[in-house]
């Protein structure tokens, strides 16, 4: 390209960038207090805009005036430009979201914007996946403008200079990590399942602690064949401790592959991935919505194991596995998580369609003592000939669990208790899957080798 062509390629983005940011249009005029994840007040509701030198200027709907906060996080709302060459960029402050920014014009061309280096006070903007530098660049790249790609995001809270923080994975493929501290992203390239630990480690000055996002994207091109491999984990307890938001789609980083063409295994195992995140409060709808495929053996087992403060469970969380139980599958999935509150929505499992297996819900609720009750047809795939430990100690320890026991539809497709559908079950298939749980209505008729 000749010299006259990238001076006029630059005079334009900066002219676009300039005219991007400082274009409001009073079509968006209030806060939309469904951006945050937390549910807190939005307010202040700031539009926020860059001149061609890179300086910070807000303006809110109301006439007030701000800066943006350099170490904070803002929630974006974006308009398609198909058919307006202007456009306005609502910034929320929100402590949990990283969002980016896709754009498209009237002429087809689309611009790309990676608003979590607002974290620096800086943006990025690519221009048909190809990134130009009007302003100083941070923050992640994305493969492609049409949709831009947050990837899977842990929040990290009060991290100390030179505190290090890591995770593993199994997995093999194509993958990159961007820290959150400004740093290079990290890219991954594993061409193995051997399980590989990746750390960071936060430097800064100024003393007190700082908290950050470290964003995960790309996707996995195989899967460990070994039992009990996870995907990803953070098995380092110092890490665990500061992980208190999660974000994002995994199952889209880590898809059930189907054994394609140089895939190692098909289906990937989240076994114990946030054991013991004890800050957790929320699990993400989405979480496994990219998975989209069969179960298999001890998938989610102990994925949330121990995860004291988690409050809720997703009614869709395993939507996208469908098909044929796998032994051990939901194996002490929530055990120990005595934060849950209320109903476990009864569509939680409605994929799974099938004969009883091996574990496949042992211990999947115990030591869950605020739960209070159990979603009608929580089993109503389940049917055919009882299996070996199947259900045993699966509400162990819900002592506050009230209303009817669980049901499933079972043979005939009228739903009924479980132990009605196996009436003649054993101790060693469906033993102490309801010890503890004496306040449920229908206690009194629930045979002994349940309890």
């Amino acid at each position: 390209m000749s010299k006259k062509n990238k001076t006029s390629k630059c005079t334009f983005f900066k002219f676009f960038l300039f005219f991007l940011f400082c274009s409001i249009t009073p079509a968006i005029s209030a806060c939309n207090p469904g951006c945050f994840d937390n549910g807190i007040d939005c307010e202040p509701c700031l539009t926020g805009t860059y001149s061609e030198n890179g300086d910070t200027c807000i303006s809110c709907p109301n006439g007030k005036t701000g800066n943006i906060t350099v170490g904070s996080t803002y929630c974006v709302n974006y308009i398609n430009l198909k058919s307006s060459t202007n456009a306005s960029v609502i910034l929320r402050a929100n402590k949990n979201t990283t969002p980016n920014l896709c754009i498209e014009t009237n002429s087809g061309d689309k611009y790309y914007a990676d608003l979590s280096s607002i974290l620096t006070g800086k943006f990025k903007i690519i221009h048909n996946s190809t990134a130009y530098s009007v302003v100083e660049p941070a923050g992640k790249l994305a493969s492609e403008c049409g949709i831009p790609d947050r990837g899977f995001q842990v929040t990290l809270q009060g991290m100390f200079t030179n505190n290090t923080f890591s995770f593993e994975i199994s997995s093999q493929g194509n993958f990159q990590v961007d820290w959150g501290d400004g740093t290079a992203i990290q890219q991954i390239n594993k061409a193995n399942t051997t399980k590989t630990t990746y750390s960071h480690t936060y430097t800064f000055s100024g003393g007190g602690t700082k908290d950050y996002i470290v964003t995960l994207t790309g996707q996995a091109t195989g899967h460990s064949s070994g039992i009990m491999a996870p995907a990803i984990s953070f098995e380092n307890s110092f890490s665990r401790s500061k992980i208190v938001a999660i974000t994002g789609d995994l199952g889209a980083i880590f898809p059930i592959l189907g054994n394609p063409v140089g895939s190692t295994i098909g289906s990937p195992q989240f076994y114990q991935t946030f054991y013991g995140c004890s800050g957790l409060t929320k699990i993400p709808d989405n979480l496994f919505a990219g998975l989209n495929g069969p179960p298999l053996t001890f998938m989610f087992y102990g994925t949330f194991q121990n995860c004291t403060g988690l409050t809720k469970i997703p009614a869709d969380l395993f939507a996208s596995v469908k098909g044929a139980p796998a032994n051990g599958m939901f194996y002490a999935t929530f055990q120990g998580c005595t934060g849950l509150k209320g109903e476990i929505p009864g569509s939680l499992f409605a994929g799974i369609k099938g004969a009883p297996i091996s574990w496949m819900f042992g211990l999947t609720f115990s030591g869950c003592s605020g739960l209070t009750s159990i979603g009608d047809g929580l089993f109503d795939g389940i049917s055919g000939a009882m299996a070996s430990y199947a259900f045993t100690s699966t509400f162990d320890g819900c002592a506050n669990l009230t209303g009817p026991s669980a049901t499933t539809k079972g043979s005939n497709g009228i739903r009924k208790p479980l132990y009605q559908e196996w009436p003649s079950a054993l101790t060693g298939q469906v033993g102490n899957c309801y010890t503890g749980a004496n306040k449920l209505t229908d206690w009194g008729s629930i045979p002994a080798a349940w309890k």
